[in-house]
């Protein structure tokens, strides 16, 4: 869409003339393109396969075709265990939401070059060491272009919010000392700005509402519909394992 796909020339050519305003659109035509609704009625973004699919126990010899699914019922077809010989924990509140998604040019890399089997990366990586790579200058590049101008590693991210009142959601602005309290460590809690939302109704969007938050000053803030965002209701029962599960997982999910 407009400028998604863009080849890595085109991209590191707006980065060298610094054209912040080619980077920001590309951003935004990247988003639409990911978030239009696909022929099977959900974001393209979710047709895409999921780490439980590409890092499977047992690879298959050729990679399945992707059925596409809400990722916040429990899909049935996902078999994953971990990565062989050394699984990782299975985990049905983490299988629930995919953390990771790939595009089907990336899962494919994954899958014909062996690299959702531990020995392989494991036996790369000696490889590396071997031939006396110094450790900061080890990096994995999977083509010139990554796998094609389209290929995507996504990880969606999400934040709870209460379903019975008002939540001040901070939202990232870019890095700098206007916007994140730690350049360094621009991690979500140091964000500056943010909006509320409110699945009650009671607060009307385009209004304004005054609160903090965790690193700023009191401030009124923009009142924003949720249906602004890409959303999902949990009962009590869903928001407890995902709770007790992101305290333990070092997934980003319900952790801040």
């Amino acid at each position: 869409m407009r400028s998604y796909p863009a080849t890595e020339t085109r991209i590191n050519g707006w980065i060298a003339a610094g054209q912040e305003d080619s980077i920001r659109a590309h951003g935004w035509d990247l988003w639409e393109s990911i978030t239009t609704t696909a022929a099977s009625g959900v974001p393209v973004w979710e047709t895409w396969y999921s780490g439980y699919e590409v890092f499977r126990y047992t690879p298959l010899p050729v990679l399945p075709l992707r059925r596409a699914f809400r990722d916040f019922e429990p899909p049935e077809q996902h078999l994953r265990a971990g990565l062989e010989p050394d699984p990782i924990p299975f985990s049905p509140h983490e299988e629930v939401t995919s953390f990771n998604r790939f595009t089907r040019s990336t899962a494919r890399y994954i899958h014909e070059n062996r690299l959702n089997r531990s020995d392989v990366l494991r036996d790369t990586l000696t490889a590396l060491l071997a031939a006396g790579v110094p450790v900061a200058e080890l990096q994995v590049m999977v083509s010139a272009d990554s796998t094609d101008e389209r290929s995507i590693v996504l990880k969606p991210v999400f934040q709870f919010v209460s379903g019975d009142s008002a939540s001040l959601v901070p939202y990232w602005a870019g890095n700098g000392p206007e916007t994140v309290t730690d350049t360094l460590n621009p991690i979500v809690r140091r964000w500056l700005q943010g909006v509320w939302v409110d699945p009650t109704g009671e607060l009307e969007p385009g209004t304004t509402k005054r609160g903090s938050l965790p690193f700023g000053e009191p401030a009124e803030w923009p009142v924003v519909s949720v249906d602004e965002f890409y959303h999902v209701v949990l009962d009590s029962a869903d928001a407890e394992a995902f709770s007790a599960y992101a305290l333990v997982s070092g997934d980003d999910v319900g952790a801040s």
